[in-house]
């Protein structure tokens, strides 16, 4: 006659595809980043539209940071295959537009000993970008 039973709380269905983001390297990544770390800790959820699962804040800061991880590769790459084909052109903006995809390659912040300090790397890419810009780009118009 002692014993109680306890209510079981109802528990939200488990989202396979949102639990794979808890992963330690992932979790890293995200929070060592100079922006999505930030919003990983935000509880308000800043964060666009179509966004709209029913996840954590740091899951969707992970869910945002590989998507523009993804897209600066494509953004990079085209960078880079544009450059060398601008190069067969004799375009004199090819170096240019090397540079820059080489600048903005996603690459050095997964190497498991930078990541603590890829916020310095995005800082880095901005000023060379600033610098590139500024010195060959504008003098060029």
């Amino acid at each position: 006659m002692g014993k109680t039973l306890k209510k079981e709380q109802p528990q939200k269905p488990k989202n396979d595809a949102l639990e794979m983001l808890e992963s330690p390297w992932l979790r890293r990544q995200v929070e060592t980043h100079l922006i999505f770390g930030i919003l990983a800790r935000d509880e308000k959820g800043y964060y666009p539209t179509f966004f709209k699962l029913d996840a954590t804040p740091y899951q969707k800061s992970a869910l945002f940071l590989a998507s523009i991880k993804f897209s600066g590769f494509l953004i990079s790459f085209l960078l880079i295959l544009g450059s060398f084909i601008a190069k067969l052109r004799n375009d004199p903006d090819a170096p240019i537009a090397l540079a820059l995809g080489i600048i903005w390659m996603p690459a050095l912040e997964f190497i498991p000993k930078v990541t603590p300090h890829q916020k310095y790397i995005t800082i880095a890419r901005i000023l060379l970008t600033l610098i590139i810009i500024v010195f060959f780009i504008l003098p060029g118009m």
